[in-house]
């Protein structure tokens, strides 16, 4: 259900994001939801490999694919008091800044 509706979200910001106009397209361009619309496959996959542990390797998928790779920090890392759930929303958060080039905010496109 999740995935559905997770899918059915960007899918419809996708096709509504052309007939916004300029201003709500300039706020929205450093979102998170702009990210995910566009690059959404990538930062899943950084985040996943993320959640596994595997950060060297998530780092170098990043900048693989687009972005700087920016890694976590050496102190970065699944907190003991943190679920799956929690450890999962934080792996998101990371990829998406992993994948945002290295120069500045914005993903490349």
């Amino acid at each position: 259900m999740t995935k559905a509706l997770y899918e059915n979200v960007v899918s419809d910001f996708r096709l509504r994001l052309p007939q916004m106009p300029d201003d709500v397209q300039l706020h929205l361009d450093e979102s998170v939801l702009m990210d995910v619309a566009e690059h959404g496959n990538q930062i899943v996959a950084c985040a996943m490999l993320l959640f596994a542990g595997y950060v060297e390797q998530a780092t170098e998928f990043a900048k693989g694919h687009g972005g700087g790779g920016g890694g976590p920090s050496s102190g970065w890392g699944r907190d003991p008091k943190d679920d799956d759930r929690e450890w999962a929303r934080r792996c998101a958060m990371m990829a998406t800044k992993m994948m945002r080039s290295g120069s500045g905010r914005k993903l490349r496109r």
